[in-house]
């Protein structure tokens, strides 16, 4: 007892400084706010923080007690755009107001915790050093800046930097909080001296410690450099043609003058991208940000991606119209602000001159929110939670779904009505538009490929929105395009792990000056070196590295086929046919998917898929078991010759690599193809009548090991992910009858079912 006692007298001297610790906030390598701390001798943490960008301001503040190396109580109270947050935690209970509502009262909160840490308040960071023992591990900790506790897996490392205090040695360590990779410093002793969030360009470091973060773009002097003082100027409103007004922020150069635009269109809220706009804008760079039709200060009607194209072009009128613009035009963003620049740029308009479309969907029917026939249905009604009203923001995205009993609602009109509480009306308007004719005037495939300008396409094979890219960069054929494919989900470049998968430190690359490079080359008109990007950078999972290439798929790829051969204990891929017929079962009201509630976060998730019953549910097919490490790659196209005792039907392919022990994981997003959608019409099959289908699997590169496998599994049932096919002939939007059916894939001379691929060199 003697000794604990001694021990935590000295943990809590170390953690101890004897005056308050100022920390400089950087954002982009300029200094935007200070956080400055301070634990007392008796155990008491007080620390506040405020942090400016562009026109906004975050500050934040914190109070606690440190008691037996742990803190066992604190209040956080924080502001961000306006709105307050008041969160408090005693006696193993918190409180959490925002925006002056209550929105957690008493809850229970977990009294064991190990660890306690902050990225706001880098003084408390202490903790983790302490009750790790100074040394990195998994554990559970608690997210102080939310109250929300994580489980981060750190990895430490040592190095020696040089700061103005002298030459020190720093611990670092790194691990992943949620989708977010961070790091933190700290010295030899356990002094915490920094925090740094590389996907949000911000770093908090302890004054005097300038250097234990190297800003990644101080070495490309031959980049705008942020040289300029910026001056914002908010709420600025534009008429459409048909006379709607959209409003948006700008943030520019001081000196009066003509400067390129870098266009931000979005529906999340124009504040979201405010830290680009002073990025941007103290390099050179008038920064647009703009809410689109129906959302946040904009007027009219929210129909998502109906209204993209004409309004994306009014912008650009209205753009180089301003004094402050010198007619040259880029645009970049993520998600739906991928989908509004392939909309612009559709139109040719002659001022918009590159575009970095990140994470993006392609034409409506392809992916969202119809995907080759099928309906995503749950992706669907977790995008309506983020932007169904008004005012909604991305602040919910990540909390867990629940209610999804009501997706088996039919008719499927009413399922957002069971799943919210009341109708959407976009939503029910989705339902009435299976087909891209029924869309009306939104940029298709086709434009993408007339589109004449560069694309710096960016996307990764586990983004739910990665068929996009795919589909885009192949129908393209501009050899200015750069593409980078990440191990990514939909946050792409913000952690290396998926799952139950690390794909190293390396798998998140530093995009900040390629984004850069790309926007003063084509906007400016600078010699920066643009052509030693590589144009294709694609991470091979399995061996985990990147593969640069001046192509996808790269020059030297070999195509190749399989075939489909039928066997009872499981299919066979090989280069011959082999005369045959597998079948299974679908019934639509029984799906697999039990679950009343989801985690939207992946990073709990497993990639071990158990290889179905051959001819239950599902068929599998599968290569001989490989001589020697083997790379495959995507684009790959499984052509089924299929029939059906239904009218209708939909055949989802997945890729797996089974190892020597048996054990199948998942290396990519199954394709999707609704047997009944063929070349944008819907057209009935005649049941017992054999039609080929064609169904992608999204984008993969994958290193086989020495004794692995590849799989291909068919199947027809992904419900919640898609809506269940009637089988009837129904429109999903009114059906109400679900049939169990059976499916066949035929194999012979005629009916030749068969995958092809890429293998790399």
């Amino acid at each position: 007892m003697v000794r604990r006692v001694l021990l935590l007298i000295c943990l809590l001297s170390c953690m101890a400084y004897g005056q308050p610790q100022t920390y400089d906030v950087f954002y982009g390598g300029t200094k935007s706010g200070e956080s400055v701390g301070e634990i007392k001798a008796d155990g008491k943490v007080t620390s506040k923080m405020n942090l400016k960008i562009g026109p906004v301001t975050v500050t934040s503040s914190l109070e606690g007690q440190i008691k037996n190396g742990m803190l066992t109580e604190c209040v956080v109270d924080s502001t961000q755009a306006g709105t307050t947050t008041k969160i408090t935690w005693k006696d193993g209970k918190f409180t959490a107001i925002s925006g002056g509502k209550e929105v957690a009262k008493d809850k229970e909160y977990n009294p064991h915790l190990t660890a306690s840490f902050s990225v706001f308040h880098p003084i408390v960071n202490s903790l983790l050093w302490t009750s790790f023992q100074g040394k990195a591990k998994k554990a559970k900790a608690l997210f102080l800046d939310s109250l929300v506790e994580l489980e981060p897996d750190f990895k430490s490392e040592s190095q020696i930097v040089k700061t103005s205090k002298g030459t020190v040695t720093v611990e670092t360590w790194t691990g992943d909080l949620g989708p977010t990779s961070i790091g933190f410093a700290f010295s030899s002793e356990g002094k915490p001296l920094g925090v740094n969030v590389p996907s949000q360009k911000i770093t908090w470091v302890l004054q005097g410690y300038e250097g234990i973060f190297t800003d990644p773009l101080a070495a490309y002097k031959e980049l705008s450099q942020p040289t300029f003082q910026t001056i914002s100027e908010r709420r600025l409103r534009m008429k459409t043609r048909d006379g709607v007004s959209l409003m948006a922020d700008i943030t520019r150069p001081v000196p009066p003058g003509k400067y390129p635009t870098i266009l931000i269109r979005t529906p999340y809220g124009r504040a979201a991208s405010l830290g680009a706009e002073d990025w941007y804008a103290k390099r050179g760079y008038v920064v647009v940000s703009q809410d689109v039709r129906g959302r946040g200060g904009s007027d009219g009607d929210w129909d998502p991606l109906v209204h993209e194209k004409k309004d994306g072009k009014d912008t650009l009128d209205w753009i180089i119209q301003q004094p402050w613009s010198d007619g040259k035009v880029g645009m970049i963003g993520g998600s739906y602000l991928g989908y509004v620049q392939w909309a612009a740029a559709s139109t040719h308009h002659p001022a918009l001159k590159c575009i970095i479309p990140q994470v993006s969907p392609p034409q409506p029917d392809s992916n969202f929110p119809w995907d080759h026939g099928s309906f995503m249905l749950m992706a669907d009604l977790w995008w309506c939670r983020v932007v169904k009203d008004r005012s909604s923001t991305t602040a919910g995205a990540f909390a867990k779904l629940t209610n999804l009993d009501s997706l088996m609602t039919l008719p499927l009109t009413k399922a957002d009505d069971k799943f919210f509480g009341e109708s959407v009306p976009f939503f029910d308007r989705w339902l009435k538009r299976p087909t891209l004719a029924d869309w009306g005037d939104v940029f298709t495939t086709k434009d993408v490929a007339s589109v004449k300008i560069p694309a710096m396409h960016v996307s990764g094979i586990w983004d739910g929105d990665g068929i996009g890219t795919a589909i885009h960069w192949g129908a393209r054929n501009n050899s200015e395009d750069k593409l980078v494919f990440g191990p990514w989900t939909h946050l792409f470049n913000t952690s290396h792990k998926f799952g139950d998968q690390d794909y190293g430190e390396h798998g998140i690359l530093e995009l900040e000056s390629n984004y850069l490079r790309f926007f003063d080359t084509y906007l400016k008109g600078m010699s920066v070196k643009l052509e030693d990007i590589p144009r294709a950078r694609f991470f091979v999972t399995g061996s985990n590295k990147w593969l640069n290439s001046s192509g996808w798929p790269i020059p030297g790829a070999k195509s190749m086929s399989w075939f489909l051969q039928p066997d009872k204990k499981g299919g066979v891929l090989n280069d011959t046919i082999k005369t045959g017929k597998d079948k299974y079962s679908y019934d639509p009201n029984k799906p697999m998917f039990k679950a009343k509630e989801l985690e939207v976060n992946v990073t709990g998730d497993t990639t071990v898929i158990p290889l179905p019953k051959q001819g239950e549910d599902s068929v599998f097919y599968r290569t001989a078991t490989f001589t020697e490490n083997t790379t495959l790659a995507g684009p790959l196209k499984a052509d089924l010759f299929i029939s059906s005792t239904a009218k209708d039907a939909t055949f989802y392919v997945t890729l797996l690599d089974q190892d020597t022990k048996g054990v199948a994981r998942i290396i990519g997003m199954p394709g999707t193809q609704r047997a009944t959608y063929v070349d944008g019409k819907i057209s009935l099959l005649t049941p017992g009548k054999v039609v080929k289908v064609t169904v992608e699997p999204w984008w993969f590169a994958h290193e086989f090991k020495k004794g692995h496998r590849f799989i291909v599994v068919v199947n027809s049932d992904a419900y919640p992910r898609f809506a269940r096919n009637p089988g009837t002939g129904e429109p999903d939007w009114r059906a109400t009858k679900l049939i169990k059916a059976k499916h066949s894939i035929w194999m012979s001379e005629k009916f030749p079912s068969k995958v092809t691929l890429w293998k790399l060199p």
